[in-house]
């Protein structure tokens, strides 16, 4: 779920359902790898709890912007992530 200024920042549709894919799609390819591989920490039972990262977003015209994204994961009582919550600036 994003809200109107993440989808804003990120260069998305601003109504409709936005996929895994849809936001994979914006993030500049030379920062997926490190991206992906942090959440795949985060989303670990155990994992770290909290996000803190950098990346481009690529959008339609070709603009690069770059994006603070900061988050939190709620767990479980075995440490499995229920809910992942957070911001783009």
């Amino acid at each position: 779920l994003c809200d109107a200024r993440s989808r804003e920042i990120l260069g998305l549709p601003g109504d409709g359902e936005i996929t895994f894919a849809d936001f994979n799609a914006r993030v500049h390819e030379d920062d997926r790898e490190a991206l992906w591989a942090l959440f795949a920490r985060v989303i670990e039972p155990g994992g770290p709890d909290v996000w803190d990262a950098q990346f481009r977003a690529v959008h339609d015209d070709g603009a690069v912007v770059w994006v603070h994204g900061l988050g939190h994961a709620d767990r479980d009582a075995d440490g499995r992530v229920t809910r992942l919550v957070g911001l783009n600036i």
